[in-house]
């Protein structure tokens, strides 16, 4: 990898190569990974708190006869922070080829805002990932985007329901329309609450009816997380999440959709500090 830092402006410019035997080239790639990748990140601060990105990635497939299959991701991020307020948005096009020789055209559309306040913060915003309309049969392209090898459980709710949003909706794609809010409880202790409303970005067919699609509504994620920072060193957090889904979620991830569907868990976070040294100021 190089990298560049020079008057605000950062650059950094990735190449990879995998490979399951020593030999370079005679040998076949079966892992269900990138056989090859190459991203090219740009970025650039400016001192009114804004920051503009780019990044381009494209990576190669390849299929069970050997051949390699290109998709390229591309676009802009912006960031505006200052103390009040905080806005960050995103789009991504793909294009290229599955292994399957299929076309790609799709896009990631991403908008949040985030106002502070002296105890608490809240956000909302929208994440918009294009679907395949199942119900066009002249379309012979796949316009699902696909979000690489990113942290969907950070972004689609902590249940972890679309972690793969091509497989996880069938090809429908997601639309993501969240509330955040963040409340200092004291010096130590924080309380996080998330509301995700979930909807398909296009049609799904539907499998007890062929020419109709389902209900785009798959439902409600609520999210909690309690913090507590039991000392500079150690944290805890307690989560706890409920999910309210639609019909359209029971046909499409199966379930029922009458029962209650919960998630808790612990997590306690360790930063030990083994050595610190003090900075040299002298030339």
């Amino acid at each position: 990898m190089l990298g560049l830092n020079r008057n605000a402006l950062v650059g950094h410019l990735g190449l990879a190569y995998n490979n399951e035997a020593e030999s370079l080239f005679s040998n076949r790639y079966s892992l269900a990974n990138y056989r090859s990748l190459a991203f090219l990140w740009l970025n650039k601060t400016y001192e009114n708190g804004l920051a503009i990105s780019f990044i381009a990635v494209t990576d190669g497939l390849e299929d069970e006869q050997g051949s390699l299959h290109h998709r390229l991701t591309f676009g802009p991020h912006l960031q505006y922070n200052s103390s009040r307020y905080s806005l960050a948005s995103s789009f991504y096009y793909q294009l290229g080829e599955n292994t399957s020789d299929v076309d790609l055209s799709a896009f990631l559309f991403s908008l949040n805002n985030t106002f502070n306040f002296s105890k608490s913060s809240v956000g909302f915003g929208v994440d918009y990932v294009s679907g395949t309309d199942g119900l066009d049969q002249t379309n012979k392209k796949i316009n699902t985007f696909n979000t690489l090898y990113a942290t969907n459980h950070k972004f689609y709710g902590y249940m972890d329901y679309f972690l793969d949003v091509p497989s996880d909706t069938k090809e429908g794609g997601l639309i993501d329309t969240y509330f955040k809010m963040i409340n200092k409880l004291n010096d130590k202790s924080s309380f996080d609450t998330h509301l995700h409303y979930f909807l398909l970005a296009n049609n799904v067919r539907d499998p007890g009816n062929l020419n109709n699609s389902l209900d785009n509504n798959l439902g409600f994620e609520i999210d909690g997380v309690y913090s507590h920072s039991i000392h500079s060193e150690v944290q805890i957090q307690v989560g706890l999440s409920f999910m309210l889904p639609a019909e359209a979620m029971r046909q499409l991830r199966g379930g029922d959709k009458g029962n209650l569907n919960t998630w808790a868990w612990t997590m306690i976070t360790f930063r030990p500090e083994f050595f610190k040294t003090k900075e040299d100021n002298n030339d």
